[in-house]
């Protein structure tokens, strides 16, 4: 049986950015990341830089595609395509993030002591606000006569759970997993009659 040479140059090409990904998530653990270079991630990837520079034009580019793959955000454009969706809010969405960083707690404890000066913390909450942007626009009929425009309550949202969930990474809120899910949750369903009518 013949194999489609096409495929197979995918499944590559997808091997690759992950284990560049896998690199560059690695190094953030005990570098900052303005101090690593394309170098030390292809190094640690074994991976020559041109073929880095075959599939991202730099690091912040993988940095980006390493938090799409890092991070469960997917889940947020799959519970659009779902029956539910019009009656779906934000809750699920960040149980499912909370949740994952919460069982990464340490990986992603590392990532903001080494990281303060460029914020993976702001590039996370700028992708998931983009996404619950996006969700609200597919999900909420007439979305255009919202009393509140879906960028500026996208932005509420990950803005008030990145928040929260930086500060628990910190050490600063003494609260269990369940209990920082469980008071997420009861603010979180705070939502407006509008959006789930």
């Amino acid at each position: 049986m013949q194999t489609n040479p096409n495929k197979r140059e995918d499944l590559r090409v997808r091997r690759t950015k992950m284990l560049l990904s896998n690199a560059l998530f690695e190094l953030i653990k005990k570098n900052p990341f303005d101090k690593i270079s394309v170098c030390d991630i292809c190094d640690a990837a074994m991976v020559h830089r041109a073929t880095f520079y075959s599939h991202f034009s730099d690091k912040y580019e993988l940095l980006n595609f390493s938090m799409n793959q890092h991070l469960p955000l997917k889940k947020i454009d799959e519970g659009v395509d779902s029956e539910n969706s019009q009656n779906s809010n934000f809750t699920e969405i960040a149980d499912d993030i909370v949740r994952y960083i919460c069982d990464n707690k340490q990986i992603y404890a590392s990532i903001l002591k080494k990281n303060k000066e460029f914020s993976i913390v702001d590039r996370t909450q700028e992708q998931l606000e983009e996404k619950v942007c996006n969700r609200i626009r597919k999900s909420v009929p007439n979305y255009e006569e919202l009393p509140i425009k879906p960028e500026f309550l996208a932005g509420f949202y990950a803005g008030a759970c990145m928040s929260v969930v930086t500060k628990w990474l910190a050490d600063e809120i003494p609260l269990s997993e369940d209990e920082l899910i469980s008071n997420l949750n009861a603010l979180l369903n705070f939502v407006p009659d509008y959006m789930i009518k």
